[in-house]
């Protein structure tokens, strides 16, 4: 049993040897060579337990997600399920809404704020019957006016609003914050 030990421990292993004890391809060997996991003694003769031993750790490593590229991804995906988690609890408490149901009740409340204003010459007309047409016409084109004002994404440019910069690109099911 000592024999085999002491021969396991100085056995030097071929690139063909290395791919079948790791039970990878030659390609993936050529990957560990590179980044020195397979520990070289000469041309084409590689040292098979330390070797070994490194590949262990490579996979002990990369299974616990501590190895480099792993690492960070493991890490990016657990800061994005703990936002996405926080999202969703802001979302429940009321603190968020989907921003399709914003975008549909600031749009009613957009539609009913225009039908006012443009029912506002009549009105006026019933409750100021000794008006002209001329001044009930001249009613309307400020109504009108203003709506086209409104609509002009330029005529609220150099207010300082924090909120006045251009909004990130969304989708109907991304969420925004309530104030």
């Amino acid at each position: 049993m000592a024999d085999e030990t002491v021969r396991v421990q100085d056995h030097l292993a071929t690139v063909g040897d290395l791919c079948d004890w790791l039970d990878i391809s030659e390609k993936s060997l050529s990957e560990l060579i590179t980044k020195r996991v397979v520990v070289r003694v000469a041309h084409g003769k590689y040292l098979l337990k330390q070797t070994v031993k490194n590949y262990i750790g490579v996979l002990r490593r990369a299974a616990t997600g501590r190895d480099g590229a792993t690492g960070r991804a493991r890490g990016q995906l657990l800061s994005a399920q703990a936002r996405l988690a926080e999202m969703k609890e802001q979302l429940l408490r009321g603190d968020l809404i989907r921003k399709s149901s914003a975008i549909a009740e600031w749009g009613a409340d957009v539609r009913k704020t225009k039908a006012r204003i443009l029912a506002l010459p009549g009105r006026v007309s019933g409750r100021l019957p000794h008006l002209s047409l001329s001044d009930i016409a001249a009613i309307a084109a400020e109504c009108n006016d203003l709506l086209v004002e409104l609509a002009d994404p330029t005529t609220y440019d150099g207010f300082d609003d924090p909120d006045s910069g251009e909004l990130p690109a969304t989708t109907e099911d991304q969420v925004i914050g309530v104030d």
